[in-house]
């Protein structure tokens, strides 16, 4: 496994970096400028007015805003996002599946290879009839996922087939995703078997089951098995089902579990219903207060602490089903003041120092802050502060840190600091979708979209430069124990990179409405191309599955290879100027991703689906694909 940052590649991050800070200082101003105006009198105003004239149009803001002047905008902008739809989704059971897929979406770009003019095929002619989204879904949302026939809901395996399977569950998937406390639940589970007559309360069994579908998934991936632990699901739904779940009022437990639901169905393929799922378990929480900070003293720290990483879990999997179907978000941040988790292991926590700490908001405070300054700020935005009072406040939370219990470089590396980290990747997720993604920004002029995907972009590069050490996947580091933790950051930073630079792509691709491209703009082309490639730099050569699955965040390792797989055929298709070894070179990695995707479809439909569609798509562009499946690098 290789980690690598090209010399070019780290130049075009400076380049970008220094661009995105002076059109944000150019932005500050200007709003400063129109935040003035309307207290001016008419001399002063008059003069501002003229400034503003002279300045790039960096925003959809103006003093006068008129009909005329959006709808130039928006025929200016020729990579407008999705602000209406073609197709009908209520059409057939199979448009009914796939549901609206906006621009994040890889769907949406594979679609993009069969129809738009830009893209230059290099094969045969598109087939015809292309022209629907389903053409390019590879989700499997239109097959059923509950096992027929009969099920005995009070069944359950054997204690050590049990306990195995929980292990599984709490090693290879709780560190991303802490629905559920891990010390809580293992009491309840040695208690439950322990005790021959312990008649729990349906929801509890429904949890269990869950757990257990979640870890037979990943089991069956590893051994190379067909099955994905199907049968636990069906008696967990069938048990949160039978008392009327969705009509009845929200708890704890059925949060956790309308969670676990939407991350299984996530595993299997099922997107669309796993995005659905995410937002019933998001207005649950909601009911339930759990995005809000609890100052109950009858809630002990330990549970609180439980519910505030259940939060950040499931608002982390709301972005990530968001991203892979280009819808909006569930959840705004603004009405959150969930704190974040503690950068402490769970064994911990019954330890009196990190008690305090858990239970001291300002000393929970000082400490996350360094680790994810952008999901501390509750709205997930990099606000333009003056730079005296951004150093007052570093200056306050370095005071701060030293009354703490723990000063963040004392505290050892665990998973609960690889979580924080997970969630404040999100957040920049969140500011790709509403501000680069969003019918909203269809106004803009492509300047001012230039500037938000260059801002964003910074603010990637910003999250990696923050983070600890340890977790350092462009640095070479000696830490086995955190390989997964690594290679998970890793392809989520570059995902996200993918998803804030595609734009950029799609306009020097496409033909410009308002002359040659701008010299970032190509930059930041060039870059989204050796992000594609820096994600299948992350994985051998040579398809190891086992390895794959166990190193790698198997919970969406699918959705990263295609979406930089995808990349590439768009770079490559689309006619961008390549010299002749990056030619070779894309071909090159086009190519392992297509060994990868059949490896993979050999046990798992979900893959198999990608892997027919992917090559279905890319054959259009490159004739001899089939020979380049089948022939050795």
């Amino acid at each position: 496994m290789r980690f690598r940052t090209s010399s070019s590649a780290e130049t075009l991050t400076q380049n970008l970096q220094q661009s995105a800070d002076l059109k944000s200082r150019i932005q500050m101003y200007e709003d400063l400028l129109l935040n003035l105006h309307p207290q001016l009198d008419p001399q002063l105003a008059i003069q501002v007015e003229n400034a503003l004239d002279g300045l790039p149009v960096t925003s959809p803001l103006s003093l006068s805003p008129s009909p005329v002047e959006g709808l130039q905008n928006a025929t200016n902008n020729p990579v407008q996002p999705t602000d209406h739809t073609v197709e009908d989704y209520n059409r057939d059971r199979d448009t009914q599946a796939t549901g609206f897929v906006g621009r994040p979406s890889e769907v949406a770009w594979l679609h993009d290879l069969r129809t738009e003019p830009g893209m230059r095929s290099r094969g045969s002619l598109r087939q015809s009839g292309c022209s629907s989204p389903l053409s390019a879904n590879y989700f499997l949302d239109d097959l059923e996922i509950l096992v027929a026939g009969q099920t005995d809901e009070l069944y359950w395996p054997s204690k050590e087939a049990a306990t195995q399977l929980v292990e599984s569950y709490f090693q290879n998937l709780h560190a991303s995703f802490p629905f559920i406390g891990k010390i809580i639940f293992w009491e309840q589970f040695r208690w439950f078997y322990a005790n021959s007559d312990a008649r729990p309360g349906a929801k509890w069994i429904a949890l269990l089951n869950l757990v257990f579908a979640v870890a037979s998934r990943h089991n069956c991936l590893v051994q190379k098995q067909f099955g994905a632990g199907s049968s636990y699901f069906t008696r967990a739904w069938k048990l949160y089902t039978s008392d009327f779940a969705t009509l009845g009022h929200p708890s704890l437990q059925q949060v956790q579990i309308e969670s676990l639901i939407s991350l299984y169905l996530l595993l299997v393929g099922q997107i669309n219903r796993a995005w659905r799922m995410c937002g019933i378990a998001l207005r649950s929480a909601v009911a339930m207060g759990i995005h809000l900070r609890t100052e109950n003293q009858d809630v002990s720290s330990i549970s609180k602490e439980t519910r505030y990483r259940l939060w950040w879990a499931l608002y982390s999997l709301d972005v990530q089903l968001c991203l892979m179907t280009g819808r909006p978000l569930n959840m705004n941040l603004y009405y959150c003041t969930t704190p974040l988790p503690v950068p402490y292991p769970e064994e911990s926590f019954l330890d009196d120092s990190i008690a305090r700490v858990i239970a001291d908001e300002n000393a929970r405070k000082a400490i996350v802050a360094s680790f994810a300054p952008r999901a501390i700020s509750q709205d997930g935005e990099d606000h333009q502060i003056p730079p005296p009072f951004f150093h007052s406040i570093r200056r306050k939370m370095r005071e701060d840190e030293q009354d703490a219990t723990a000063a963040p470089e004392f505290i050892e590396p665990n998973s609960s600091i690889y979580f924080i980290c997970r969630v404040d990747l999100a957040c920049i997720g969140r500011n790709a979708i509403e501000e680069i993604h969003s019918p909203k920004t269809a106004s803009l002029t492509w300047d001012g979209l230039e500037t938000s995907i260059a801002r964003i972009n910074a603010a990637t590069d910003d999250w990696l430069a923050r983070l600890p050490l340890y977790y350092r996947f462009d640095k070479s580091s000696p830490s086995f124990p955190f390989v997964r933790q690594r290679t998970s950051l890793a392809f989520r930073f570059y995902s996200m990179k993918l998803v804030i630079l595609e734009p950029c792509l799609r306009r020097v691709i496409g033909v410009p409405t308002e002359g040659p491209c701008s010299a970032l703009c190509q930059t930041m082309a060039a870059l989204c191309m050796q992000v594609a490639r820096n994600i299948l730099d992350l994985i051998p050569d040579e398809p190891d599955i086992p390895w794959l699955y166990e190193y790698c965040p198997w919970w969406s390792i699918l959705h990263y290879i295609m979406q930089s797989s995808t990349i590439l055929v768009v770079g490559f298709a689309g006619g961008v100027e390549l010299g002749s070894l990056e030619l070779d070179e894309t071909l090159r990695y086009i190519k392992k991703a297509c060994r990868w995707l059949q490896e993979m479809s050999k046990t798992d439909e979900f893959s198999r689906r990608a892997c027919n569609v992917f090559h279905e798509v890319a054959a259009c562009h490159i004739p001899d694909l089939v020979c380049l499946l089948t022939t050795p690098a």
